[in-house]
């Protein structure tokens, strides 16, 4: 059972999907293993710039569905493989590895909790940050509980996952059991390469009676043996809710300053906007203005700029669906000292705005022009689990 972790650094232009990869033969013929395009969702700039991972990023793959469980003979090997569907488009890049290292898997019972989601992020979207009249009823199910989960053991095991919702003290105020059936080990998956995880939506039939912060935990458990690292079995995150605000960030890691880029005349910066993507649960809600945090590079010059809801067209895309619209003039006193110091600033809108259970909606920054000061706001560098941190280029996608 042999496993191959190695860190990466890399950086190339300009299409979304990553053409590096790690291949695997045990007679010849090399087999694809390791895509790893999932990373994008790791990058801070648009991939329109240039994508690139956060730091050195740690990676391991367990490559014994590919290698053959009693394989004398295995190679590997790290491949830069032009995607074709983008024929030579790829116009500058490298990929920087180290510290590579193959080693046998000596567990044999080792579930993981990989991530645990408040809401769909398959189909919509989770929030940190929802307002009461956005919480799903009981009728509809309650929280719904997320969880990505995988086996890193050599056994298949049959698992169990128990969801919880604690309240402020640790108490706790909601408990569901739900049966994963077995987990295949990477090496006796059907799919080969074994996917990184699978996943369970959990509907708790749990509803806060009213504002608060809770506490969402999932536990892994299994009727197999002791787990090998049973720390990671257990995973949660926090709830938030409120009279009125609604938000996916993460506010205490707000660690990231999203940037323009620099334009073509020479002392200006290039349009941008930044933002995130809303579904209302419920009908009857009003939008009043977008709180933003402003980075510690923002301003200093003349900068005007948009605040925009956005009701998002898939037809057209969402440079080219109708919005509603508030124009500001930057005012350097938003500006913090450094990252730490950012605070909220909220930005009304000009009239309040209704909103519908029927559309997708887009709130955010938008500087619609070149200019001489940079509009840049704090963003959260690795969270953005369920796609809805979306970013504006005038005449060009969103993504």
């Amino acid at each position: 059972m042999s496993i191959v972790s190695w860190e990466q650094y890399f950086r190339y232009c300009c299409y979304p999907d990553a053409p590096i990869y790690l291949q695997v033969s045990n007679d010849g013929r090399w087999r694809l293993l390791g895509d790893i395009r999932w990373t994008r969702r790791l990058f801070i700039e648009s991939c329109k710039h240039g994508c690139r991972p956060i730091g050195f990023l740690p990676t391991v793959e367990d490559i014994s569905c590919a290698s053959g469980l009693e394989q004398s003979n295995v190679q590997i090997r790290f491949s830069y493989l032009q995607a074709p569907e983008t024929g030579e488009g790829y116009s500058h890049y490298y990929w920087g590895i180290d510290d590579v290292t193959i080693y046998e898997n000596i567990a044999s019972n080792d579930l993981e909790a990989v991530l645990l989601t408040n809401g769909d992020i398959e189909n919509t979207f989770e929030y940190r940050v929802t307002p009461m009249e956005q919480v799903v009823s009981q009728a509809d199910g309650g929280v719904l509980a997320g969880l990505r989960y995988k086996n890193n053991g050599v056994s298949d095991q049959s698992a169990t996952v128990l969801i919880e919702v604690l309240d402020s003290n640790g108490i706790v105020v909601s408990e569901t059991s739900e049966s994963l059936g077995v987990v295949s080990a990477p090496a006796n998956s059907v799919i080969c390469p074994d996917p990184s995880f699978e996943s369970v939506y959990v509907s708790t039939g749990w509803v806060p009676e009213g504002p608060g912060t809770f506490t969402l935990r999932a536990t892994l458990s299994s009727d197999s043996g002791e787990d090998y690292t049973p720390e990671n079995n257990i995973i949660s995150k926090t709830m938030v809710f409120t009279d009125y605000e609604m938000g996916h960030d993460d506010e205490e890691a707000l660690d990231t300053e999203l940037t323009p880029q620099d334009s073509d005349i020479q002392g200006l910066y290039n349009p941008c906007g930044y933002g995130s993507f809303f579904q209302m649960q419920n009908s009857g809600s009003v939008a009043y203005g977008v709180a933003v945090r402003f980075g510690p590079n923002s301003g200093g010059g003349d900068l005007e700029f948009e605040t925009r809801l956005y009701t998002v067209d898939g037809a057209v895309g969402l440079t080219d669906s109708p919005f509603e619209t508030t124009y500001w003039q930057y005012d350097d006193a938003w500006t913090p000292s450094d990252v730490e110091t950012s605070e909220y600033v909220y930005l009304p809108f000009e009239d309040p705005i209704d909103l519908t259970t029927e559309n997708f909606y887009f709130l955010g920054v938008i500087n619609e022009f070149e200019s001489e000061a940079q509009l840049t706001v704090m963003g959260n560098a690795d969270s953005d689990t369920d796609g809805s941190t979306g970013d504006y280029i005038r005449r060009n996608r969103s993504r």
